[in-house]
């Protein structure tokens, strides 16, 4: 909410009060102040009319959403927005819906052919383990497939972790035309579903770890032909 706005609407209020009081005053005097009180009309229909525009301004400052969840915008982020306007139509915030948690993983080019040989057949079943729970594993799904390769770390940069330079496995540039880091090598985004039940309650959003794929069976001699493996692992973020 900007201040500045909700400060204007008290004082427009004022000014609308004070008004009102003094043509009550001047309409019980004699007729010759009849053009003072028009002038006074005037004036009292023009902070009407500004008044209701600051009201509308600040109705549409509220901002709904369609879920209960947690903003995972950082603080720089919405520190940047605080007082300011943003045009129609320009992300806010980044949140987050904790009652359907998933996995996205980026999945190197030379690794996709081999887990999707049919992109359009989906319901891989998956394994995985976060870093902050590396003792136990969770099954999912992969629900998902990206047809594109990631070009960014997110509108946000909220995959800035899988970059290399911060510790993640996915080696990255910067790229002063976008102002981010962007992935060297072609990487494509998979979502796995995972099973709620299983995730501990202190599982946040933003939690790294890996993620095995089942990309299906092999006889002995197909596995030494092709060096196919049963299971990729991915670097996931939550």
């Amino acid at each position: 909410m900007n201040p500045d706005l909700k400060l204007k609407a008290v004082q427009m209020s004022a000014q609308i009060q004070q008004v009102e009081l003094e043509m009550a005053y001047y309409s019980r005097q004699e007729s010759e102040n009849k053009s003072r009180l028009e002038q006074m009309n005037d004036r009292l229909q023009t902070l009407r009319r500004e008044k209701q525009r600051l009201d509308e301004q600040i109705a549409n400052l509220e901002v709904f959403v369609p879920f209960q969840g947690e903003v995972l915008s950082s603080d720089e982020w919405l520190r940047q927005l605080d007082g300011r306007f943003v045009p129609r139509g320009t992300p806010l915030l980044l949140l987050g819906d904790s009652r359907r948690m998933v996995a996205k993983v980026w999945v190197p080019e030379a690794q996709f052919a081999r887990i999707f040989k049919q992109p359009e057949v989906l319901g891989q079943g998956t394994e995985l383990m976060l870093y902050a729970f590396a003792d136990q594993k969770f099954t999912g799904q992969v629900t998902a497939v990206s047809r594109h390769r990631e070009e960014n770390m997110g509108e946000f940069g909220e995959k800035l972790a899988l970059s290399n330079k911060v510790g993640g496995e996915v080696l990255t540039e910067y790229d002063p035309a976008i102002g981010q880091e962007k992935p060297v090598e072609a990487v494509y985004e998979v979502t796995i579903n995972l099973e709620l039940q299983e995730l501990p309650v202190s599982a946040r959003p933003y939690m790294s770890g890996r993620a095995h794929i089942e990309c299906g069976h092999s006889t002995l001699y197909q596995w030494g032909k092709d060096s196919l493996l049963r299971f990729i692992s991915p670097e996931v973020r939550l």
